[in-house]
């Protein structure tokens, strides 16, 4: 009897100890497990938070982005009459630039007709033979050529010139140079 009380103290003690360590090891666990859980409700409510602060955001950039359109549309609105007038006034400008170009273009044509008129009477006033070459429109007048006609249609006639349907020039006898 003495051994078999003795080997179920021993076997009771241990199994107490055991149990103890069970129990102990079932406490820490239900400990750490209610940490736990605690901390993911905590991460839950953050999480929460973070989508609902992402879904306002989401929100407020959408009220914002229409209201930008709408001020957008409203500014276009108001700036489509100058956006005509402005558009106009650059079809003017250009028009008005081709005009001042051909007029330009007409002045030099004169300068350059009138400097050779010129040199030819000052030729004629020296007694010498003109040497003329006169280009109007598309028509070249020099005295080698036989004949030249020029289209009054041809050059820009002012009040003077419309009198005048054209200009013939017929070869003139060859005179020698001096």
């Amino acid at each position: 009897m003495g051994v078999d009380w003795h080997k179920r103290r021993q076997r009771g003690t241990v199994e107490l100890a055991v149990g103890d360590y069970a129990a102990g090891i079932s406490t820490v666990n239900a400990l750490d497990i209610a940490e736990i859980s605690e901390e993911i409700e905590v991460m839950k409510r953050q999480m929460r938070a973070t989508v609902k602060d992402i879904y306002q955001d989401a929100e407020t950039a959408t009220d914002l982005s229409q209201q930008v359109n709408q001020l957008v549309w409203r500014e276009r609105k108001q700036l489509q009459p100058y956006q005509t007038t402005i558009s106009e006034l650059i079809n003017r400008q250009s028009a008005i630039s081709k005009e001042v170009y051909r007029v330009q273009a007409c002045n030099m044509y004169a300068s350059h007709l009138l400097q050779s008129v010129r040199a030819n009477l000052l030729q004629l006033a020296a007694h010498r033979m003109p040497n003329w070459s006169i280009t109007i429109g598309r028509h070249e007048l020099t005295p080698d050529r036989d004949v030249s006609i020029v289209e009054a249609d041809d050059i820009e006639r002012t009040d003077d010139d419309q009198r005048i349907h054209r200009y013939v020039h017929k070869g003139l006898a060859r005179l020698g140079r001096t």
